[in-house]
This record gives structure tokens, sequence and C-alpha cells, in this order.
């Protein structure tokens, strides 16, 4: 369900099974926790995305969209739910070595993208009227 996005089937089986039993949340909670970490390690070991940094970072923010939606549409916001999802993204990028350095040029692009629409010419360039020569 969580592949082809069927949020309402999603939300009408978990609302079953958290009446029915407490035994089955820690089950769903750990197939969740695997399902995040094993597409997430597909966008990461893509070959295609996997060689720009851009892509990479744009494709894994998709991903994480993706599964903020299923936890509240189909998981109705149930907070250890979220927290599996934060742990499963943090385990992910935690065992990627190249996390620091792509998430470093995505933020070079975002704020280089951001600050082109505000100043254009100025990018770039040193400036000779913003300099520091002493920080306290």
């Amino acid at each position: 369900m969580l592949n082809k996005s069927d949020m309402h089937s999603l939300s009408k089986i978990f609302a079953l099974f958290s009446r029915v039993s407490e035994k089955t949340m820690p089950e769903i909670l750990a197939l969740f926790g695997a399902y995040i970490e094993k597409q997430g390690e597909a966008i990461l070991n893509d070959p295609n995305i996997n060689k720009d940094p851009i892509k990479l970072s744009m494709s894994l923010l998709n991903f994480r969209k993706e599964m903020d939606a299923v936890v509240d549409s189909g998981f109705c916001c149930h907070v250890d739910f979220r927290k599996k999802m934060i742990t499963g993204f943090s385990r992910l990028l935690n065992c990627f070595d190249r996390a620091p350095l792509i998430l470093a040029v995505y933020i070079d692009y975002e704020f280089k993208k951001g600050i082109s629409r505000y100043i254009p010419f100025e990018i770039n360039q040193p400036s000779s009227h913003y300099r520091f020569e002493r920080v306290i």
C-alpha cells in the first residue's frame, strides 16, 4: 500500500490494527522503518541520481515529503510512526558516507538560487565594501 500510495486503505487498516491488538503495532512500525530504509537505500544507490548531488538531495527530500504524507494521512499522525520515520532517515543519512558533502552542495545551491533572485550581479564577486577586519 505504501508503494501504491493508497492512503485511504492504509488508514483503515491502521485503525483496525490499532484497535484489535497492541502486539501488531511494533510489527507495523518495524515494517514501516524497513520500508523507509529500503527505499532510501534504493535512492542512494541509484547510479543515475547518485552522480548529481542536487538530484540526490531533491530525491531524498521528495521521499521525505511522501513519508510525511503517509504518516499524516495513512497513520493518522501517530507519534510512534513519526519517530520511526525520523529515526529511519537519520540512520539512512548516517550510514551514507557522502551525506555531509551532498548536503553542503545542495545548501550552497539553494543559497545561490535564493540570493540570485535578489542581487544577481553581486554573486561570486568579491565586495570591497563588506570587509571585516576583526571579528569580536
